[in-house]
């Protein structure tokens, strides 16, 4: 016979799980020890379809502006999502927007795929590329000629390489730089450029600066947040909590980009109404953004106003270091 004691135990931690719902040591609902299908299944539907979980109660009050950053400092840590998760599931919400195919033409990586090819090289060269046929391009201070034939060209000059097309193709990178004398970083990205393009690869580096995208936002956040400090000394706010504040804030504009890229892979970003939507999303997310710092810092709006506008102004300089970092290492990765 089994002892009334060891019954009223939890069966995940075994202390006394007492009279509620769930475990005050452990928090493990106090449900029956006989498995059934509802108990089974019943956790999966409740977190699926229960709009009052933690993910949604944590999405809804994302936008209102710096109330997840306020309440967590405030110590409400169990109601919502952490930061760093909640910021890891918005990442992962634009990463599957970005990758999905709709098989629109108008998707985002072939969308900037074919501006980025229609505007790089005219079409003269795109039409030599294809064909093998000769030409040159004139980079830095030295003249390039790629041909089929070598013997087609004697340059009198030192500033004139002549490269053959398939050397360009079926070289190792190392071998091709030691036979074609070419030994700074500036010419080997050029190159690597121009094989890329003949190779019709770009989307490779496309695709790495999608996987990497994440690590541009984190390279960012942290100078960022030593901004806010100087922004907002006064403010007395710990270092962490500038940090806290931007996961939050970036997390937000992961979901608006997602939804934006998913309109744009729908329909045409060109559509009025998709136009008009996206523009919508715009306007609301620079709304949002400065009402948040508002709200965080507790600035009048005077105040929080030209202190936005210059944290703006640092954070577009800083993308576009860190954006000019990553664009370069994926000519070297992709």
């Amino acid at each position: 016979m089994q002892d009334n004691n060891e019954i009223r135990l939890c069966p995940n931690c075994e202390k006394s799980p007492g009279t509620g719902k769930f475990c005050p040591e452990c928090g493990q609902k106090n449900t029956p020890l006989k498995l059934n299908l509802i108990t089974l299944f019943g956790e999966f539907f409740s977190i699926v379809f229960n709009l009052d979980n933690k993910f949604f109660r944590t999405l809804r009050a994302a936008f209102v502006p710096a109330k997840l950053a306020n309440a967590f400092i405030q110590g409400k840590r169990k109601l919502y999502l952490h930061p760093f998760r909640f910021f890891f599931y918005a990442w992962l919400l634009l990463a599957l927007a970005i990758n999905v195919d709709f098989g629109n033409k108008n998707s985002f990586k072939d969308g900037i795929s074919e501006g980025w090819n229609s505007h790089s090289l005219s079409n003269s060269v795109k039409d030599n590329f294809a064909n093998n046929d000769d030409f040159h391009i004139q980079f830095m201070n030295k003249r390039y000629y790629f041909t089929s034939d070598t013997t087609k060209y004697n340059p009198i000059s030192q500033d004139t390489t002549v490269i053959l097309y398939q050397d360009l193709e079926s070289l190792e990178e190392k071998e091709f730089y030691k036979k074609y004398n070419i030994s700074t970083w500036v010419e080997k990205l050029f190159l690597k450029r121009i094989k890329n393009f003949k190779n019709g690869s770009f989307s490779s580096i496309i695709t790495f600066l999608q996987q990497n995208m994440i690590w541009l936002f984190l390279f960012v956040m942290p100078f960022s947040a030593i901004s806010l400090s100087f922004l907002f000394w006064r403010s007395k706010k710990y270092y962490s909590e500038h940090i806290l504040y931007l996961m939050y804030l970036f997390s937000v504009l992961f979901i608006i980009m997602a939804i934006f890229t998913f309109l744009g892979q729908i329909a045409n970003y060109t559509h009025p109404v998709v136009a008009f939507l996206l523009l919508s999303l715009v306007l609301f997310y620079i709304y949002f953004s400065f009402r948040s710092m508002q709200q965080f810092y507790q600035r009048s709006a005077r105040s929080t106003l030209w202190k936005w506008t210059v944290y703006l102004c640092g954070n577009l300089f800083l993308f576009g270091i860190g954006s000019l970092f990553y664009i370069v290492l994926s000519f070297f990765l992709s």
